[in-house]
């Protein structure tokens, strides 16, 4: 079954490669060269024309911590966003993101070295997406994406508060890019739901041939549900899963483990809900077992 370990995510990969390769230079040994070379300096960008420090500026860090928990984040937020977003997509949000930041910046006259925005970027916008998926805080405390998301973001928007012109410059970098998610993500979206809503008004017919999908959900949730209420699964339901797991693409990959939930936007409608669901069956553990006997799985 295909996974998300098996899948090749080449651009949170190269991501990630670029953080390390800009850390093993910069905390490494050639720290004060890296830094002039990389980070956001005004006068270099408007003098010299040198517009890479634009982008290469967030890629530095300011110690190994620093760079364990960018790398952390960019994982687990990073490729289900791209997995439903697609890669170009994906990196105009980040780009927005850094750029937006480094030009905010240049026009305070503040140096920038690395930066934050990119990582709450991609929370806000994980949370937006998969608003009822399971995050723990500080790696502890189990609670739901949505407030996760507000919680991470408010100590950020606290803390960049206190850090003077370079705190307000990643800021203003983090409202380009989620400016960029309403416009490309989030507007369209509404104004399919508008067309939706149109065509369903005008064509019926349609409407009423496509309630077999809605039922095939609605047993998907009921399966969810009584599965994670204890309940041993029936010989029926399983068929139904194997089944709907024969309908999708298993060359697509799935995303994270972490982001299935029947309570988002995201999953019910997706083509790989059945091996998303088979998967959930086999590798958890109901909350409440049967008194006679132990959970049964897919």
């Amino acid at each position: 079954m295909p996974s998300v370990f098996r899948r090749s995510y080449n651009t949170v990969w190269i991501l990630m490669g670029l953080y390390v390769a800009a850390a093993l230079f910069h905390l490494g040994g050639d720290g004060p060269y890296v830094v002039d070379a990389l980070k956001i300096s005004p006068e270099a960008v408007v003098k010299g024309h040198e517009y890479w420090r634009l982008a290469t500026y967030a890629f530095l860090s300011s110690d190994w911590v620093d760079l364990f928990m960018k790398l952390l984040l960019m994982f687990l937020l990073a490729v289900p966003v791209e997995v439903v977003w697609g890669t170009r997509r994906f990196l105009l949000l980040l780009a927005a993101t850094i750029v937006g930041g480094g030009v905010c910046a240049v026009v305070m006259g503040q140096e920038m070295v690395g930066s934050w925005a990119p990582a709450m970027t991609l929370m806000l916008v994980y949370g937006l997406l998969f608003p009822e998926s399971i995050m723990s805080l500080f790696l502890i405390f189990p609670m739901r994406v949505k407030t996760f998301s507000l919680i991470i973001t408010g100590l950020f928007v606290a803390g960049c508060l206190t850090e003077g012109p370079q705190g307000w410059a990643m800021l203003l970098g983090l409202a380009c890019g989620m400016a960029y998610y309403l416009v490309v993500g989030y507007v369209p979206w509404m104004l399919s739901a508008r067309r939706a809503v149109v065509k369903t008004a005008a064509r019926p017919q349609e409407t009423i041939a496509q309630l077999s999908g809605a039922r095939r959900m609605d047993r998907v949730r009921r399966i969810y549900e009584a599965f994670n209420a204890g309940q041993p699964l029936s010989d029926e339901d399983r068929e139904f899963i194997s089944l709907l797991g024969k309908e999708a693409d298993e060359a697509q990959g799935l995303c994270s483990p972490l982001s299935f939930c029947m309570d988002n936007t995201i999953c019910p409608p997706c083509a790989q809900i059945g091996l998303c669901l088979r998967r959930y069956l086999e590798t958890h553990q109901p909350a409440a077992a049967p008194a006679r006997g132990g959970a049964e799985t897919a």
